[in-house]
């Protein structure tokens, strides 16, 4: 669908393309214009593997091409049926080949028809417009980092999750069996001094300062195609991705006795414009300077939130032994006194064994020498008791004889001689 026209004939129209690092091109590209002055530029970033990114992005560009012109209804319309009869025709391709189970594409879109201009945009390939006031993305970009830079902005996450998100540049969206799922259409005015970019992601490796720089509008698109190509490999960005770029401007008018002066207003213009971007070079450096000095200051806010989450975990283990071990000494305190307890209850029940003991041994011993004594007999009662005398004499106790000598016993026989 490639057609170069002049800078006199329509829109002016330039193209550039890289295989960068990589091992094959995976990107395609093409534009058409036609007899109404209106022009179609497609471009399209194939994935899916050496052979299915090829196959897919080519097959994009074409079947965008052949379906467009036979769509109707408004231009947003009928972008919208291209884009879906061409997803239909890659998926059938899809099951006719197995082996292409996994191709997929993303596809930029521009219809530009004098000032009016309409894009259409599925994954991340890049929309850039050039003007005065600077470089601005048009289109809407599907890929993880995004949909998340979106939740934040609308305050459903924080800062640190839109930091930690996990493969930032996967995409959302893409042409391709089951990865269609969302879809940038829109509409927006080209002033007739704007340039129109339309890139895949391999020219990430400039920032929309150096593009803006690298985009002189007097100069051909062509010339613009191939100085944003040559500054992009310059930066020898590690693993550079293929480049593919499309500038469409519109044409230069040629100079007349009127623009005579158009060289002064041109000085005064490149002029102003290098103070303008030297004021926004220096407005971007504050503002990047401020971020990085905010997220410095995040960052230190999260460790410090670390440092005192870790002090305080050490704080409550540390009170945790201590009480563990306070707890532990209770205990053997409380068992040092249970010991003692029971050994005092062991002694005095000994001594009162050795008091029972001893007891019973001291009445047996009593009874043992203890004197029958005979009971009492009561007295009988004296009816005329005489008067009380005086005490009778105790008798002097006499003295006893002396033991006689033992008898000796006398053999009957010797009393009685003849009774035997």
């Amino acid at each position: 669908m490639r057609l170069m026209l002049g800078r006199n004939g329509g829109f002016d129209i330039g193209y550039a393309t890289d295989v960068g690092s990589r091992g094959n091109q995976e990107d395609n590209l093409g534009f058409r214009q036609y007899e109404d002055g209106s022009v179609l530029a497609v471009l399209a970033d194939g994935m899916g593997g050496h052979t299915g990114g090829e196959v897919a992005s080519e097959m994009a560009i074409q079947w965008f091409g052949e379906y467009f012109p036979q769509t109707h209804g408004s231009i947003r319309a009928r972008l919208e049926q291209t884009l879906r009869q061409t997803q239909q025709r890659l998926c059938l391709y899809a099951q006719e080949h197995p082996e292409l189970q996994d191709m997929g594409s993303t596809l930029v879109a521009v219809f530009v028809q004098g000032q009016d201009l309409y894009w259409l945009s599925v994954g991340d390939s890049l929309l850039y417009r050039a003007d005065g006031s600077g470089v601005v993305q048009l289109n809407a970009t599907h890929t993880v980092a995004e949909r998340f830079r979106r939740l934040w902005e609308s305050g459903k996450i924080s800062r640190a999750e839109l930091d930690n998100v996990q493969e930032p540049h996967a995409l959302t969206s893409a042409l391709g069996p089951d990865k269609l799922q969302e879809i940038d259409c829109q509409q927006a005015t080209l002033p007739t001094d704007a340039v129109l970019v339309l890139a895949s992601d391999g020219l990430l490796s400039l920032n929309p300062v150096d593009i803006n720089t690298l985009l002189d509008k007097q100069a051909s698109a062509q010339i613009l195609a191939e100085r944003l190509l040559m500054a992009t490999l310059a930066k020898r960005q590690q693993g550079q991705d293929n480049i593919s770029l499309i500038v469409l401007k519109h044409p230069v008018l040629p100079v007349t006795q009127h623009r005579r002066r158009w060289p002064l207003i041109l000085g005064a213009t490149l002029l102003l414009g290098a103070a303008t971007g030297m004021f926004y070079q220096w407005h971007q450096a504050e503002q990047r300077i401020a971020q990085e000095r905010q997220e410095r200051q995040e960052a230190e806010q999260r460790a410090d939130k670390q440092r005192q989450a870790l002090a305080e975990e050490k704080r409550q283990r540390m009170q945790a032994e201590q009480e563990a071990a306070a707890s532990r000494t209770l205990a053997e305190k409380a068992a040092r006194r249970a010991d003692e307890a029971e050994q005092q209850r062991k002694a005095a029940k000994k001594r009162a064994e050795k008091a029972e003991h001893d007891k019973k041994r001291a009445e047996a011993a009593a009874n043992a020498h203890a004197v029958p004594v005979a009971p009492a007999v009561p007295a009988a009662p004296v009816k005329n008791p005489p008067p009380p005398s005086a005490p009778a004499p105790v008798p002097t106790p006499k003295p006893r004889p002396p033991p006689a000598e033992p008898v000796q016993e006398l053999d009957k026989r010797d009393i009685f001689p003849d009774a035997s």
